[in-house]
């Protein structure tokens, strides 16, 4: 019975331990809380995001800008050492729309 018990024990311990660990270090879920990004995203639906720092242009970002209190959810339409315009309501980025 102890030995039957340890094998249905251990493979749930396990599970239960990877998904904490996968909470804490490499996903994060967000509700959205409004229509900014529809019709992708809509307000209510819950996003799995990776942790990790994007590196491309046109990704979904979660980010904070003070604190974890405030995190908002958008398309990166640049990165670092880019140069943005805005010229007629047309955003223009490194010279191209």
């Amino acid at each position: 019975m102890k030995k039957r018990l340890l094998s249905w024990f251990i493979p749930l311990l396990v599970a239960v331990t990877m998904v904490v660990a996968s909470k804490l270090f490499l996903f994060s879920t967000y509700e959205i809380k409004n229509d900014s990004m529809s019709p992708y995203l809509c307000k209510g639906n819950i996003a799995l995001c990776i942790k990790k720092k994007p590196k491309k242009r046109n990704k979904v970002v979660l980010y904070s800008l003070n604190s974890k209190d405030s995190l908002f959810l958008k398309r990166q339409i640049a990165i670092a050492g880019d140069t943005i315009a805005i010229k007629h309501g047309t955003i223009i980025v490194n010279g191209k729309k």
